[in-house]
């Protein structure tokens, strides 16, 4: 067997990072990518239904440096595998380009390949919004900021990286652009990686905690708005992979598996809607140098469309 199942929980309110194509890193020496998408019909592709999905430009070091998201009417659920959390949703910068909707965005780096700037661009060609990254020594994001076209800051968010031995935990704090605290987070990692528990607190606009609760690996929350006197909070009687309301909305989605080759490479998401029932399945194939070529969306085992990725230099 050429693959392994990995179970992981999925807290749809929680930020995911999840890069399951490998966008940022193309091999083969190509620094262009064109990706189209075909819908099904009756159980076979419609090759009438194809049309243009994405662009990506890469720099020498294989680093996105621009991008482009185009828009049809169908599929809604085009991105539903391809990130679990997608950044780029069709908005007030949707573009009319030779008919079709479109979204572009400019990537910088830095001498350690770390992103440290992202413009998303007007129809005019003039800057939407602006956001500038900054890293520590291990390369590890400590601060964001998104600015609006007048380069007044629209919101900030900074984390801070601590631990002992292998294990690790990290905070990020979330600001507005008055400079008031909207949101703090925080995660505990084992020695091994493994997210051991994490804490969400919201604030409202005074800067007063409305929501603080405590989430553990083994699926019990915890309200830490009113700990007792030993600072434990009290335990819900829910459990959050059973309880969609908890992790977002996207179907209620409970949890989600990954299946990988034997280069740790994604060749199969599963998004479950109970313990027993695969909603959506996404199919992930790649060539000799590891770039996506193809991934297909299925729903309840019904093949509904597939996107291709065409490379050149």
């Amino acid at each position: 067997m050429f693959y392994r199942i990995i179970l992981i929980a999925i807290l749809l309110t929680l930020p995911i990072e999840s890069n399951l194509l490998g966008e940022e890193k193309i091999y083969g020496g190509y620094r262009n990518c064109t990706s189209y998408i075909y819908e099904y019909k009756d159980g076979k592709i419609d090759l009438e239904s194809k049309r243009l999905s994405e662009t990506f430009t890469y720099d020498t070091s294989g680093n996105r440096i621009e991008y482009m998201q185009f828009y049809a009417d169908k599929p809604t659920d085009t991105y539903c595998c391809k990130n679990p959390n997608p950044e780029n949703q069709p908005n007030e910068t949707e573009i009319d380009k030779n008919g079709t909707k479109y979204l572009r965005k400019s990537y910088k780096y830095d001498n350690r390949n770390n992103k440290i700037e992202e413009i998303e661009f007007q129809p005019n060609e003039s800057i939407l919004e602006k956001s500038t990254y900054r890293y520590d020594e291990k390369s590890r994001e400590i601060g964001h900021i998104s600015y609006y076209a007048d380069s007044t800051v629209k919101e900030k968010s900074i984390t801070k990286y601590m631990g002992i031995g292998n294990a690790s935990e990290n905070e990020v704090s979330y600001y507005s652009s008055d400079g008031m605290i909207e949101e703090w987070r925080y995660y505990k990692f084992g020695s091994e990686g493994e997210k051991q528990e994490w804490r969400i607190r919201k604030y409202d606009e005074k800067g007063k905690i409305i929501e603080d609760y405590l989430y553990k690996s083994d699926g019990k929350i915890y309200d830490m708005s009113n700990p007792d006197s030993e600072g434990n909070g009290k335990l819900l009687d829910i459990d959050f992979l059973d309880r969609s309301s908890m992790i977002g909305g996207s179907g209620g989605y409970t949890k989600t598996t990954y299946e990988l080759d034997d280069k740790d490479r994604i060749i199969a998401v599963l998004k479950y809607s109970s313990e027993t029932v695969v909603n959506i399945r996404c199919a992930f194939k790649y060539d000799n140098f590891g770039n996506t070529i193809e991934w297909i969306a299925y729903k309840f085992g019904v093949p509904i469309f597939k996107t291709e990725y065409i490379y050149s230099k």
